[in-house]
Protein backbone atom coordinates (compact mmCIF):
# COMPACT_ATOMS: atom_id res chain seq x y z
CA UNK A 1 0.00 0.00 0.00
CA UNK A 2 0.98 3.51 -0.56
CA UNK A 3 0.13 6.78 1.12
CA UNK A 4 -2.41 9.15 -0.31
CA UNK A 5 -0.41 11.61 -0.37
CA UNK A 6 3.41 13.42 0.57
CA UNK A 7 3.16 16.47 2.36
CA UNK A 8 5.14 19.80 3.17
CA UNK A 9 4.98 22.14 5.91
CA UNK A 10 5.90 25.24 6.76
CA UNK A 11 8.76 24.09 8.09
CA UNK A 12 10.12 22.30 4.98
CA UNK A 13 9.86 18.98 6.31
CA UNK A 14 7.98 16.61 4.37
CA UNK A 15 5.47 13.97 5.83
CA UNK A 16 3.49 11.00 4.73
CA UNK A 17 0.10 11.33 5.12
CA UNK A 18 -2.47 9.10 5.51
CA UNK A 19 -6.15 10.36 4.98
CA UNK A 20 -9.61 8.28 6.72
CA UNK A 21 -13.31 9.22 5.73
CA UNK A 22 -14.65 6.78 7.90
CA UNK A 23 -17.04 6.60 10.51
CA UNK A 24 -14.59 4.77 13.05
CA UNK A 25 -11.32 6.16 13.95
CA UNK A 26 -9.32 2.27 14.43
CA UNK A 27 -5.86 2.09 15.41
CA UNK A 28 -5.47 -0.24 12.32
CA UNK A 29 -5.28 3.34 10.44
CA UNK A 30 -2.52 4.85 12.68
CA UNK A 31 -0.73 1.46 11.79
CA UNK A 32 -1.19 1.60 8.22
CA UNK A 33 -0.18 4.94 8.31
CA UNK A 34 3.38 3.92 10.25
CA UNK A 35 3.93 1.54 8.19
CA UNK A 36 3.52 3.57 5.11
CA UNK A 37 5.79 6.64 6.16
CA UNK A 38 8.69 3.69 7.18
CA UNK A 39 8.69 2.40 3.82
CA UNK A 40 9.32 5.77 2.22
CA UNK A 41 11.17 6.95 5.61
CA UNK A 42 9.56 10.12 6.56
CA UNK A 43 7.33 11.11 9.51
CA UNK A 44 4.09 9.92 9.60
CA UNK A 45 0.72 11.54 9.83
CA UNK A 46 -2.75 10.96 10.05
CA UNK A 47 -5.45 12.97 9.19
CA UNK A 48 -9.09 11.02 10.08
CA UNK A 49 -12.19 13.02 8.96
CA UNK A 50 -14.65 13.48 12.34
CA UNK A 51 -18.26 12.39 11.15
CA UNK A 52 -20.65 14.79 11.29
CA UNK A 53 -18.58 17.99 11.29
CA UNK A 54 -15.72 19.89 9.07
CA UNK A 55 -13.19 18.75 11.20
CA UNK A 56 -10.26 16.83 11.25
CA UNK A 57 -8.52 14.49 13.94
CA UNK A 58 -4.85 14.84 13.28
CA UNK A 59 -2.27 12.57 14.27
CA UNK A 60 1.74 13.06 13.31
CA UNK A 61 4.84 11.44 14.57
CA UNK A 62 6.74 13.11 17.32
CA UNK A 63 3.62 15.52 18.07
CA UNK A 64 -0.15 15.43 20.61
CA UNK A 65 -3.14 14.36 18.64
CA UNK A 66 -4.66 17.82 17.04
CA UNK A 67 -8.16 18.68 15.99
CA UNK A 68 -8.18 20.46 12.80
CA UNK A 69 -11.02 22.69 11.94
CA UNK A 70 -11.85 23.96 8.36
CA UNK A 71 -11.30 27.45 7.77
CA UNK A 72 -14.45 29.60 8.78
CA UNK A 73 -16.22 26.63 9.88
CA UNK A 74 -17.36 27.05 13.66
Amino acid sequence: AVADLIAIDTDGLSWCVEVKNCAVITPAHKRQAMEQAASRRLPWMLASKISGSSSWLVQRKNHPPAVWHRKGAE
